[in-house]
C-alpha cells in the first residue's frame, strides 16, 4: 500500500459508433407511458 504502480498511469480512449447514447439508455431504462418505474415484483 503506498507504492507507485509497477506500470505506472494507463489511459485508454474509447470510441464509441452505434448504439447511440440515447439507444443506450433507453436499453438500459425503457421509457414508460406514465414515467413511472417498471415494477417487476408485482
Amino acid at each position: 500500500m503506498g507504492s507507485p504502480a509497477e506500470l505506472g498511469d494507463i489511459h485508454v480512449e474509447v470510441t464509441v459508433h452505434e448504439p447511440s447514447v440515447d439507444a443506450f439508455i433507453a436499453s438500459l431504462a425503457p421509457e414508460t407511458e406514465e414515467g413511472e418505474p417498471i415494477d417487476d415484483a408485482e
